[in-house]
């Protein structure tokens, strides 16, 4: 009898031993940050709009995303804004404005809930007047809930990013949306890199 419970105690001071590990390392992991920028002919005004003004209609860009709306009762592109994201295949995310700078084209966000296994994502829009029209760059720093995820995972975000942009420009320039069924001509079409 006494060997079980002191085998007990061993098996269970080795498993507080391994979860604290575990919470250790991940208070500790770094975000991975990724980015993607574009060049879409156009005046800075005009694809604010789409970024800003839109916040809600992602998905008429983001081929990713089947619908979005507003949830929290702002219904403007302010700090605090929320729009809930429902995503392909099957999920959602809820994303929160948390700056917004009209002056100098500039609009951040965080993810604040979801079904997805996102610990912490955190992105940046930002849109600057250039020779030829605006440079849009889109910026993402993340980490997953379970860090072996972060490999599979930038990779997604990456191509999440890259579609992004590239429906953005397909939108600003054509009017029509970004879905699963044309993503990849607009890819062929407007992504330069």
């Amino acid at each position: 009898m006494k060997k079980r419970i002191l085998l007990g105690s061993i098996v269970t001071l080795a498993l507080l031993a391994i979860i604290g590990f575990i919470a250790q390392y991940r208070s500790n992991q770094s975000f991975v940050h990724i980015e993607g920028e574009i060049l879409i002919p156009r005046p800075v005004a005009d694809v604010w709009t789409y970024i800003a003004t839109d916040f809600d209609k992602i998905q008429d860009y983001s081929a990713g995303v089947k619908k979005s709306y507003y949830t929290n009762g702002h219904y403007q592109a302010v700090v605090g804004a929320e729009r809930n994201c429902e995503v392909f295949p099957e999920g959602y995310i809820t994303e929160q404005i948390t700056e917004f700078d009209v002056n100098n084209r500039m609009l951040a966000f965080e993810v604040k809930a979801g079904d997805l296994p996102i610990d912490i994502a955190v992105g940046t829009w930002e849109l600057y007047e250039v020779e030829g029209g605006t440079r849009v760059v889109e910026k993402v720093d993340f980490r997953m809930k379970y860090f072996f995820m972060n490999g599979p995972a930038e990779k997604n975000f990456q191509e999440g990013i890259n579609q992004n942009l590239a429906g953005l420009k397909n939108l600003v320039l054509n009017g029509t949306s970004a879905t699963p069924d044309n993503i990849s001509s607009i890819m062929s079409e407007y992504w330069e890199q």
